[in-house]
């Protein structure tokens, strides 16, 4: 039986299970920074044209800052690092530089599960999975994956990458690979059961028919006041009794309106996600 760990930056990095030697471990970009103990495989992907070293102290680089054509921010010492490392580097093509570099294999990856991946964790999943014979790890059945450190919780990847990440490990376990994902990991998760439970998302499509009500009576009045008005404007839409007739109130009312509703819209969805209460 052969057990791999794929480590991730998310929190639950730190559980994996780096001190048992019956594990490999595998991990990605510029996760080093975070002190993981060992690795056995480093993973990444991108094309150093396409990275923005950052220098040395500087810890937040913000997505209009990033120059064009550079898309993936590094330590200023990334190819270093890689250059240094002694174990298998898997990146998109190798580079003599790097000693232990490896040229992905993407075309057996796409041949063997589609060219559906949407993330770099469901690449080094995938690739786990694939045979030895093919360029992959050969992890089958009666073998062991965790996942540690990878949440794809944020709005973008909550969107973009979990559903290919979690359809890639029921390709693994149809395969007979058990899967350990740590308790706070939100994958393969629901917070509740479909038809026979409620969402919990506290009317967040409620919520968000009021803010599209409020917003569409802001260009209506907006509108108005543009105009040549020449024709008396009307407000079918009830309001406070404090909310004066004339259009200037009604549009700071609408405004604020669909200001709070859409607060409260945002708040309801992070209670969806698990990310607040």
């Amino acid at each position: 039986m052969k057990r791999l760990a794929i480590v991730g930056t998310a929190e639950t990095w730190r559980d994996a299970p780096y001190d048992d030697p019956t594990w490999k471990i595998a991990s990605l970009n510029d996760a080093y920074r975070l002190g993981i103990k060992k690795a056995d495989y480093w993973y990444d992907f991108h094309r150093p044209e396409e990275w923005l070293l950052v220098p040395d102290g500087q810890t937040v680089v913000k997505a209009w800052e990033m120059p064009a054509g550079k898309f993936y921010p590094r330590p200023h010492d990334h190819p270093n690092v890689l250059a240094s490392m002694l174990i298998p580097v898997y990146v998109a093509e190798a580079r003599p530089e790097w000693p232990t570099s490896i040229t992905f294999p993407r075309d057996a990856i796409e041949q063997a599960f589609g060219r559906y991946m949407a993330s770099s964790p469901a690449w080094m999943l995938a690739h786990a999975m694939l045979p030895e014979a093919d360029g992959g790890l050969g992890y089958g059945a009666g073998d062991e994956i965790g996942i540690y450190g990878i949440h794809l919780a944020t709005e973008r990847e909550y969107i973009e990458q979990r559903p290919n990440m979690e359809w890639l490990i029921g390709v693994a376990e149809t395969r007979g690979i058990t899967i350990s994902l740590p308790d706070e990991c939100p994958l393969k998760k629901s917070r509740w059961t479909y038809a026979f439970e409620h969402r919990p998302d506290f009317g967040v499509s409620a919520l968000g028919r009021e803010v599209q009500a409020a917003e569409k009576e802001q260009r209506r009045i907006t509108n108005w006041l543009l105009s040549d008005q020449a024709e008396p404007i009307e407000f079918p839409t009830p309001v406070p009794l404090w909310v004066k007739a004339d259009p200037k109130s009604r549009l700071q009312y609408a405004a604020a309106v669909a200001a709070e509703a859409s607060g409260r819209m945002q708040a309801a969805r992070l209670r969806e996600l698990g990310l607040a209460v």
